[in-house]
């Protein structure tokens, strides 16, 4: 996991799951790859509690963005 993604997981106390999309046997595959509708790599999602996606991005998302992102959908 990428350093600012592991601070942002502690940080804001939720999950960050990296998919590596050449595994496409492991269980995060499995469960999280339906979430991937844009056609490219890094893809993020967040979903919020309920597992509804809230916001997603085609490319490198920064720290400030997932946090403004996460507060705005997830922690209210």
């Amino acid at each position: 996991m990428k350093p600012h993604l592991a601070q942002f997981e502690s940080k804001n106390l939720i999950k960050v799951v990296n998919i590596n999309v050449d595994q496409k046997s492991t269980p995060d595959y499995k469960k999280y790859i339906s979430y991937k509708t844009e056609r490219g790599i890094p893809f993020t999602v967040i979903l919020n509690p309920k597992g509804e996606v809230v916001y997603k991005a085609l490319g490198g998302v920064d720290s400030a963005t997932l946090t403004r992102e996460t507060v705005k959908h997830v922690r209210k």
